[in-house]
């Protein structure tokens, strides 16, 4: 007797097939129809009027028709604006295109993939009126997420690396040129750990149960003309480019302030007797093109890190004037690290003759 039974499976998988196509084209007609009356909206939206296929309360041809008064147009425009995310929105401009290098296909990769991020993060309430849902570049500037996404990409390749690309093309080769060319120091380079920060952490604790490092800093100056190699100067480079976030520059701001003071804490120690409570200690960050340069003492029972002077990295051949700029800045920089350095000589000189007295 015929059994059907080894067909089974196979029929089943061709309901199941059946089934599924079903629903699939349920689901694509009513993605059409979501489709078709979210553009109908938008269309309206922008033209003032009201489509028949908005079907909210107050939005749609029907409700605005019964009301019958400006006070419903009125709220259904209100309605859209509500839509509206104001504060990403800026005054316009006239567009301004810089003349750079025609962007490849790899390029665009980039800022595609950005856009395609910033979609996804999108909630649905604020589609409607976002050009970039719609891949539209808004370069007037008034669309602030527009705006961002095209400094961001203006001019591919240099303005878009990261911290370390950073660190090694733009900065290091002045600091090379001026701190590196001192004989007496050694420039340590990317996130090195900062031995008195360890010294502050370990202080009365037990290291055979636990030790911990210093911060890793982006750049460290040591001065090893001394038995202990006194840290005379430190920096934090925040981020690449285009820039970092401002939670990013904030952080990397108070993180230097600390190492400063631990720097400052570390010659205490070391100096014990002899009195170096007026030493102040010199620091840098580079955010984004912008060169700070910081310097830290204590005053009053209180430390004060202080803003000292603010250069821009060059961007361009257009812009090689400020190269002048930042060289001179560290040139600055490095005739201050001098100054610290021969005041540690001096309270080096001073701590050993009074541990002579003292015997």
């Amino acid at each position: 007797m015929w059994d059907a039974g080894e067909f089974n499976d196979e029929w089943s998988e061709y309901e199941d097939i059946k089934e599924n196509r079903k629903v699939n084209r349920q689901v694509k007609k009513r993605k059409r129809r979501a489709h078709s009356i979210f553009h109908s909206r938008l269309d309206d939206a922008l033209d003032g009027g009201y489509s028949d296929d908005a079907t909210d309360v107050g939005v749609g041809a029907p409700a605005i028709a019964a009301a019958g008064t400006a006070d419903a147009l009125g709220t259904a425009t209100a309605t859209a604006e509500a839509q509206v995310d104001v504060d990403t929105l800026h005054e316009a401009s006239i567009s301004d295109f810089p003349v750079v290098q025609p962007m490849t296909e790899e390029d665009w990769e980039v800022p595609m993939d950005k856009i395609e991020n910033y979609r996804k993060a999108l909630s649905k309430e604020r589609r409607l009126h976002d050009p970039l849902y719609y891949y539209i570049i808004d370069h007037s500037s008034q669309h602030g997420p527009t705006t961002d996404l095209v400094k961001a990409v203006s001019m591919p390749g240099k303005d878009d690396i990261s911290e370390m690309e950073h660190t090694m093309r733009n900065m290091v080769p002045y600091l090379d040129a001026t701190v590196g060319c001192d004989q007496e120091c050694r420039v340590h380079y990317g996130e090195q750990a900062l031995e008195p920060t360890a010294v502050r952490r370990n202080t009365g604790s037990n290291p055979t149960d636990r030790a911990r490092t210093g911060y890793k800093v982006d750049v460290i100056v040591e001065y090893q003309q001394l038995n202990w190699f006194p840290v005379v100067a430190c920096g934090e480079i925040s981020g690449g480019l285009p820039r970092c976030s401002r939670s990013k520059e904030w952080i990397d701001t108070l993180k230097l302030s600390l190492e400063l003071r631990d720097i400052w804490a570390m010659a205490q120690k070391e100096l014990a007797v002899a009195e170096a409570r007026n030493l102040t200690i010199w620091g840098f960050t580079l955010v984004g093109r912008k060169l700070r340069v910081y310097t830290l003492a204590a005053a009053g029972e209180l430390f004060h890190l202080v803003l000292v002077h603010e250069a821009s990295l060059p961007s361009s051949h257009r812009d090689l004037v400020n190269v002048q700029h930042v060289y001179r800045t560290m040139m600055g920089f490095a005739e201050k690290m001098e100054t610290m350095k021969r005041i540690l000589d001096n309270l080096n000189q001073k701590r050993v003759a009074a541990m002579g007295r003292e015997k």
